[in-house]
């Protein structure tokens, strides 16, 4: 969300705001006013296990400035929120039920807290027109990838199918993401697709569809934003007036505690004293609690992120989506970051991106949302 004059609203405890004490409300209210917020977003606790015990949920934006339109691009909206879960499972899968010729609108949301999933419907090639929050043009696949946090909307056409026909949606983790042995972890989940008219009841056996053949595992990397074009054009500023560098890899503590790091630091959550009342008293931020960058006023700002050590490991980006213009191998320093051939031509704008270990990856952003991000 552009917290633009809300920051309070953005939600993370410890940066803008302190937790919300047990049999307490908190009101969130934003004026949704960019010219651009439409699309799909979802929302979720940020203390402790909350989010991953499953306190969290969709959030889609409609708005007559979205290119995408009902009847037009697609005719029927369904969400499909999809996450790794560590309670008990339902014993039979989810159904959903679509009439045929029709153009169905999946907003795929990776809502869970661990890897990356591939999605794919069987017999079916998926239409990509959304990634994250951006209405693109994109490539017909077998698979989506999806990391934590990223959505997608595809759309899956009936019109070769038939009253009675059924098939699998799937949800493939990537196990090869985790970097670590997960041999109890059932890495996939299905959902049953049946074809009925509304007038009419739908078959009751399982499918018998099988999977596509492509390959499950390898690199755990984003779909090819080069074949992903935004439907709105918009060019990246030329050029930076300032640049920022992280750093991202994990460590051990000396009694064996896994940790992540951006620059070496490991953040230290103020959960009762945020980053932004910080900020807003005046303080100044104490560096071996957080890594952060200040940037005064309204400027354009690249952002290198390197994947130093770990696993291959999504980012995301509070308020402001970001434009990616550069990805490469290796690891890439504030010096040498001018020398590259950044692609400003339309690139694509998203809030979240993954970078294998391994690679790095430059942001490009305009600092026109004032807050702690």
């Amino acid at each position: 969300m552009a917290q633009n004059g809300t920051a309070w609203a953005d939600g993370p405890n410890g940066i803008t705001q302190c937790p919300i004490p047990p049999g307490g409300t908190f009101d969130y209210i934003f004026v949704l006013n960019r010219h651009d917020q439409y699309g799909t977003y979802w929302w979720h606790a940020h203390r402790g296990a909350m989010y991953a015990d499953g306190l969290t949920g969709p959030f889609v934006i409609h708005s007559p400035n979205d290119p995408l339109k009902r009847g037009v691009d697609y005719d029927i909206d369904q969400i499909m929120f999809i996450r790794d879960n560590y309670h008990s499972m339902s014993k039979a899968p989810i159904e959903f039920v679509f009439p045929p010729n029709k153009k169905i609108r999946l907003r795929l949301v990776n809502a869970g807290t661990h890897a990356m999933f591939r999605v794919s419907v069987d017999k079916h090639m998926i239409n990509v027109i959304e990634a994250d929050d951006t209405p693109v043009f994109g490539p017909s696949v077998h698979r989506v990838p999806i990391f934590v946090a990223q959505r997608y909307s595809v759309v899956l056409d009936t019109s070769g199918d038939k009253q009675g026909d059924s098939f699998y949606f799937r949800a493939q983790m990537n196990t090869a993401c985790f970097a670590a042995d997960f041999s109890d972890l059932d890495p996939d989940v299905k959902a049953i697709i049946r074809i009925s008219q509304p007038y009419l009841l739908p078959s009751k056996g399982l499918p018998t569809t099988v999977d596509w053949t492509d390959a499950l595992g390898g690199v755990c990397k984003d779909l090819d934003e080069g074949l992903l074009v935004p439907r709105i054009a918009s060019n990246a500023p030329a050029r930076a007036s300032i640049v920022g560098q992280f750093n991202a890899a994990f460590n051990f503590t000396q009694v064996g505690v896994f940790e992540w790091t951006l620059n070496g630091v490991t953040l230290e959550n103020f959960m009762y004293n945020p980053f932004l009342f910080q900020v807003h008293r005046g303080e100044t931020i104490d560096s071996s609690q957080v890594t952060s960058y200040t940037i005064d006023g309204v400027q354009t700002a690249d952002l290198i992120i390197n994947n130093v050590l770990g696993a291959d490991h999504p980012f995301h980006l509070h308020a402001s989506k970001f434009w990616i213009v550069a990805r490469g191998t290796g690891i890439m320093s504030t010096a040498a970051v001018g020398s590259l051939q950044f692609n400003t031509t339309n690139p694509l704008r998203r809030d979240v991106l993954t970078v294998p270990a391994g690679d790095y990856a430059v942001i490009r952003i305009i600092s026109d949302i004032p807050g702690v991000q």
